[in-house]
């Protein structure tokens, strides 16, 4: 199984504001902040994966934010190697026939038209990416991938942070045994979260377009508390955070604009925290 860093930075959505104004920056409704140490000040920003046309105040934002940097940066190349899944999810047993009725009932009607293989043959993991995954629009062009465009079309360069001999040490995939405990606690678990919230992809998008990352931040947390398996394995966790850390620490510019997956840069333990240790101070732009 295939995947790249892109492809399970999951979840976010859209604000619509009168154009040439940003929505206002709270502590928990900002999806830009400014990170200032000594001389040097990075702009970051937090993307989710979300069509950039269903955000455009968010992409007007960072288009202009990444006009005064001198120097920008990404976590890793855009030809980045494939990070590759050893373990045969064909092995993992289905989740189906161990759901209560309702449930089963209720995952056969949601699953049948988005899984591409019948759901009674589906492991608790695929059913969990399907169920967080559900009710998001098409993201391409993803709203960081514009903002991209924007950079280099001014004739700025972007550089990764992260080496391909780096990210290929660190990388870990989620073993067998970690990706079988996604079984029927944390199906009926979503499940639930669905009846309470709806799809919980279109609701994740619509926390993003609100800008309401807090909320984002205690959703994931507690759908990881839950046992829901996050499919980035070790690119979520700290080694690859602390990594992070070490290169940002490096950056010599004094002006600076830095894109980042924001479930990498919030949290407890995410990227904002770690440079506050650091000495960084940290504010909201937008």
């Amino acid at each position: 199984m295939h995947l790249t860093r892109r492809q399970f930075a999951i979840m976010a959505f859209a604000l619509t504001v009168r154009a040439g104004q940003s929505a206002a920056a709270s502590e928990d409704k900002a999806v830009f902040w400014q990170a200032s140490l000594a001389d040097r000040s990075i702009n970051i920003f937090g993307y989710e994966r979300i069509n950039a046309a269903l955000v455009s105040d968010i992409v007007r934002d960072g288009e202009r934010i990444s006009d005064q940097a001198m120097s920008v940066y990404t976590d890793i190349g855009p030809n980045a190697p494939h990070l590759k899944y050893s373990t045969n999810l064909k092995q993992v047993p289905p989740v189906l026939p161990d759901l209560p009725p309702t449930d089963a009932e209720d995952l056969r009607r949601i699953v049948s038209a988005a899984a591409g293989a019948p759901v009674d043959r589906l492991p608790g993991y695929v059913v969990s990416l399907l169920l967080m995954g559900e009710g998001q629009h098409p993201w391409a062009p993803s709203v960081e991938a514009v903002i991209m465009d924007h950079v280099r079309s001014s004739g700025k360069q972007i550089s990764p942070l992260i080496s391909d001999t780096d990210l290929m040490s660190i990388w870990s995939p989620p073993d067998s045994f970690t990706l079988e405990a996604v079984g029927a606690h944390q199906i009926t678990y979503l499940l639930e979260k669905r009846r309470q919230l709806g799809p919980i992809g279109g609701y994740m998008e619509t926390l993003y377009e609100q800008r309401r990352v807090s909320e984002i931040t205690q959703l994931r947390e507690e759908i990881l508390k839950a046992g829901v398996v996050n499919p980035l394995g070790s690119l979520a966790g700290p080694q690859f955070k602390a990594l992070l850390l070490k290169q940002v620490l490096k950056i010599e510019a004094m002006q600076n604009f830095l894109l980042l997956p924001l479930a990498i840069l919030l949290g407890n333990n995410g990227l904002l925290e770690l440079m506050k240790t650091s000495g960084f101070q940290i504010t909201t732009l937008a």
